[in-house]
């Protein structure tokens, strides 16, 4: 399973003014120190700055960062480095120029409370990773990040709470731009216009394994817009977004827009139509994917859109309906998936997809009883447990089997477990955690047994509780 890991960078500082900044900037500006931005700085052409971990800019009122060489400032997770506002009036953000030197990087930095966008690249591709931009506006298009014929790397980031008196909240993409967009969190953006968390036009981003959640358009496409673009986005959740008029999680015009192995749930227009997605003139490949929960008129709502395949896809609970005009045979139910599911001729299938949870750490995880697991197109990638591919954006971990009849008691201080053999089982493998329903992807088991008993020794404690999950292996 994708786990999503952004690294949120924290925002309340205790500093203190030490040196002041203006004018061109090159050669190495030294960590673990606070600078003030009395004027404009920027890095030349042919120079470059590196910034070391630790440095805080604290940037005047309109005072902006520009880059037309080469910048390296490279934080890291516990020492990061902040480009913020000093005081109450903002700062102009940091512009990545016209033939600024490729690859420059941003790593592990804070950037927060410009007018101007978070981070603004124009023909440049800088390299963005483990970065929070956050709290940044912009009066017109792009509040977090604003891309203009640029091909930047974002990764592993968090792109929260900017704001667009027009377009694209969190990320604007225009003329041209192609970024790579990849573990990212896009939430609680907004556009006064389109695109709540992604805006594109004309530009074809590639969107991969990221959280585009809860953002907001005050017309059409909550989570993400696209006008004359081709965006890729695989492996993603779309989830509580809105829109006022039309395409709740998603507004495609005049665009080619490839989705598979997503989630798209929760997410709602106001007024007409496309909770989850409204396409209009546009082409729309939709494979692996779970759409529901949808509110609004219908799940999909097609419009002029007769370039649309939709296969080996889950709907379910979409208000008014799953589709407003599908192709030929989507939606009809005729025959049954390899599960024995009934389906169309698409296998597509219109089942709860019966999800942990569609809050907190184990939102979007498919339970083990869930239609969508081994539901998938079978000519695809198999899963990583080497299974048929599931349908959405997680799939359902089949390589450890979980013990269903575990038997959890309390002796003194200890914690015992017990569970029936398994005759298949070579070894049993014990999970624990503060928190219920928790993902065991990616952690350390507390122990490993051939016995169908184990002791949590020392394990109760006044503080609270433990979870347990048993797994085997065969």
């Amino acid at each position: 399973m994708k786990r999503f890991s952004a690294f949120v960078l924290p925002i309340l500082l205790a500093i203190s003014v030490q040196a002041q900044l203006s004018g061109p900037l090159s050669g190495v500006l030294p960590g673990d120190s606070t600078y003030t931005v009395i004027g404009d700085i920027e890095v030349e052409s042919g120079d470059s700055l590196v910034i070391e971990a630790g440095a805080v800019l604290l940037f005047n009122y309109y005072r902006q960062f520009d880059i037309r060489g080469y910048l390296h400032a490279a934080g890291t997770e516990n020492d990061s480095i902040k480009f913020i506002k000093r005081g109450a009036m903002e700062w102009q953000g940091i512009d990545f120029n016209l033939f600024s030197t490729p690859f420059s990087r941003l790593e592990y930095c804070l950037i927060s409370g410009s007018s101007a966008s978070g981070i603004s690249c124009n023909a440049s591709n800088p390299i963005i990773t483990n970065c929070t931009i956050i709290g940044n506006t912009h009066l017109f298009y792009g509040g977090g990040i604003q891309l203009n014929n640029s091909e930047p790397s974002i990764e592993n980031c968090y792109i929260s709470q900017n704001i667009a008196s027009y377009y694209g909240g969190g990320i604007y993409c225009d003329n041209y731009s192609d970024p790579a967009i990849y573990n990212c969190i896009v939430e609680d953006n907004e556009a006064y216009s389109y695109g709540g968390g992604i805006f594109c036009h004309s530009s074809n981003p590639t969107i991969t394994d990221c959280i585009i959640s809860s953002n907001i358009s005050l017309t059409n496409g909550g989570g993400i817009y696209c006008e004359n673009s081709s965006p890729s986005i695989t492996g993603c959740i779309i989830s509580s977004s809105n829109a006022f008029n039309y395409g709740g999680g998603i507004y495609c015009i005049n665009s080619n827009l490839v989705i598979e192995g997503c989630t798209i749930s929760g997410n709602a227009v106001q007024n007409f139509q496309g909770g989850g997605i409204y396409c209009m003139s546009s082409d729309l490949y939709f494979l692996n994917t779970i759409l529901e929960g949808s509110i609004g008129n219908y799940g999909i709502y097609l419009d002029n859109s007769p370039g649309v395949s939709i296969n080996y896809c889950n709907f379910y609970n979409n208000q008014n309906g799953n589709f407003n005009n599908p192709p030929a045979g989507v939606g009809i139910i005729t025959t049954v998936n390899i599960n024995g599911d009934s389906c169309d001729i698409y296998h597509n299938i219109f089942l709860n997809p019966q999800f942990y949870s569609t809050t907190g750490d184990s939102a979007f995880y498919l339970t083990a009883n869930s239609p969508c697991i081994d539901a998938g197109a079978p000519y695809i990638m198999p899963d990583p447990d080497g299974t048929i591919a599931d349908i959405g954006a997680y799939y359902f971990d089949q390589s450890s089997q979980p013990i269903n009849d575990l038997i959890i008691t309390i002796s003194g201080s200890d914690v015992v477990l017990q569970w029936a053999p398994i005759t298949a089982a070579v070894s049993y493998i014990i999970y624990r955690s503060d928190e219920p329903y928790f993902d065991i992807t990616g952690m350390i088991p507390i122990s490993t047994t051939t016995n169908e008993s184990f002791t949590d020794t020392n394990a109760v404690s006044a503080e609270g509780g433990w979870f347990y999950k048993v797994t085997y292996q065969y």
